[in-house]
């Protein structure tokens, strides 16, 4: 790849790569099969037809990505700035990415890839909620020079300026330990349950549900839990999801340090580099300027040690993963550390010291409707029970936790405007802020319902390409001013939003 104006192709170590994502898709497929397989309906099949049916598909997987192969051509046109793709055999491809469109090149390493010494070169747009360009198999000195093409540094200053010399990038690292702590405090587990609820839904038919009441230590269990009242079987609810969510983030723990170590986070002028990964090996790249809001966030556990977690997000998409697309982590941020790494990611921007909390009518009117739905169920399950039997209390109980989480949810929404961005807080027990430069936003809405409407309120949503942030319940004229401080912001920045 010495010479980028031509046409190029892949290792032929990329047929691996291609036959493995085939496998692995037809993996995903085959999940649908386990339910008739329940069934016993396969069993009717003759014996040969599995291991046909599998030396078919796999046959079938290796003929087509070496066709793949084959068809599959890349080039980096620098005089018309843009990088092309050739692809497919029987539908043909052809893709253009204009090199001033680019907005994150990522080199990935999973392990299959370290055994054989090759990277992954993946090219992310704001065009698409997918990944772009994908150049499996590429030579990692080869991928290190053309990322380095496609996203440009900053231009080094001119030796005849002896005031100005080339500033060393700064670097940011994350011990092992950190890593750990910040998997454990902010728990990335949640999409488990994801996973796991179709494998879940397989187990309707199997008797596990007689296997517990026979079983003597469950038995003894649910006969002890039998005799204790509402309020201590919600008690031994909540431990019990405790212990659950303790569980969970120590896995979540192991979960980021192999996600995340040997963490590396380079500050150059321009762009932020990131690089890290026990197994699967990762490098991102991104453009300071391509950035669209920043979102300060901290969970239960972490707000009790004083710990951060920074995103900074690009154009949002659809891609489906452990990280979303165009968006970027730092971990474990100490409250020392938050000024500094939120300066050099979006510009000069200040923490807020102070916040402008919204009306007390969103939370009375979420408070009344919990009120009232509480005691529409407890009323009737009361006129119902004629023993000593307290079942009653248990929605009231359920509406008591509600009522506080509103509380505590209204408290923490506030927000703040600044000269060149708004910051938003949200949270609960936790909490997130969210900095929304004002040159980036797309479009505003106001919206009044008829309660806000009456006592002069309005909710503020404002667009940006990476999601919606919405103010809720402020005052009409505060909402007014808002928006036109935004959009005559916008009015004066002709600079490119990307």
């Amino acid at each position: 790849m010495s010479n980028d104006d031509q046409w190029h192709r892949l290792s032929p170590w990329a047929v691996v790569a291609f036959s493995a994502n085939g496998l692995l898709d037809a993996a995903k497929l085959g999940i649908y099969v386990l339910p008739v397989a329940f069934t016993g309906a396969l069993a009717k099949l003759p014996d040969f037809w599995l291991p046909l049916a599998i030396g078919l598909m796999s046959l079938h997987i290796l003929l087509s990505s070496a066709l793949q192969w084959l068809r599959f051509r890349f080039q980096l046109d620098e005089q018309q700035q843009r990088f092309r793709i050739r692809s497919g055999a029987l539908f043909r491809k052809k893709q253009e990415l204009p090199l001033a469109r680019i907005q994150n090149v990522r080199l990935e390493q999973p392990l299959p890839m370290r055994l054989i010494g090759k990277v992954n070169l993946v090219v992310e747009t704001a065009g698409s909620g997918e990944k772009e360009a994908v150049l499996c198999a590429v030579d990692p000195g080869a991928a290190a020079r053309l990322k380095a093409r496609l996203v440009p540094a900053a231009k080094e200053p001119e030796q005849g300026d002896a005031d100005c010399e080339p500033a060393q990038p700064d670097s940011l690292r994350r011990p092992p330990m950190q890593l750990f702590f910040h998997g454990f405090c902010f728990n990335q587990l949640a999409w488990l349950m994801l996973f796991l609820g179709p494998l879940l839904g397989q187990l309707d038919n199997y008797p596990w549900w007689e296997w517990l009441e026979a079983h003597p230590v469950t038995a003894q269990w649910a006969t002890s839990a039998a005799s204790l009242g509402p309020g201590m079987l919600v008690l031994g609810a909540l431990l019990l999801l405790t212990l659950l969510y303790l569980l969970l983030s120590l896995l979540s723990g192991l979960v980021s340090l192999v996600k995340f170590h040997p963490y590396r986070l380079t500050l150059e002028p321009e762009r932020l580099q990131f690089s890290g990964g026990t197994l699967h090996r990762m490098q991102d790249l991104l453009l300071k300027r391509r950035i669209q809001s920043l979102t300060l966030s901290q969970s239960p556990l972490a707000r009790l040690v004083g710990l951060w977690a920074i995103a900074l997000k690009q154009v949002s998409g659809s891609e489906s993963g452990e990280r979303l697309r165009g968006s970027l982590t730092i971990p474990s941020v100490r409250d020392e550390e938050r000024h500094a790494l939120v300066r050099e990611s979006v510009g000069r921007v200040s923490l807020p010291e102070q916040w402008n909390p919204i009306s007390p009518f969103w939370r009375n009117l979420r408070l009344a409707w919990i009120v009232g739905l509480s005691l529409a169920l407890a009323l009737p399950v009361a006129s119902l029970n004629t023993g000593t039997d307290n079942t009653w209390s248990i929605p009231l109980l359920v509406g008591m936790a509600i009522l506080a989480a509103i509380e505590l949810k209204w408290r923490h929404h506030g927000f703040q405007l600044q000269a060149d961005g708004l910051w938003l807080r949200q949270g609960m027990l936790g909490q997130q802020w969210h900095y929304l430069p004002l040159d980036k936003c797309q479009s505003i809405t106001l919206t009044q319902t008829p309660g806000l409407r009456k006592r002069g309120l309005a909710n503020l949503t404002l667009f940006l390409a990476s999601g919606k942030q919405t103010l809720p319940a402020i005052p009409l004229d505060q909402a007014q001013e808002l928006a036109g401080n935004i959009l005559g912001r916008i009015r004066q920045d002709q600079k490119n939003w990307l």
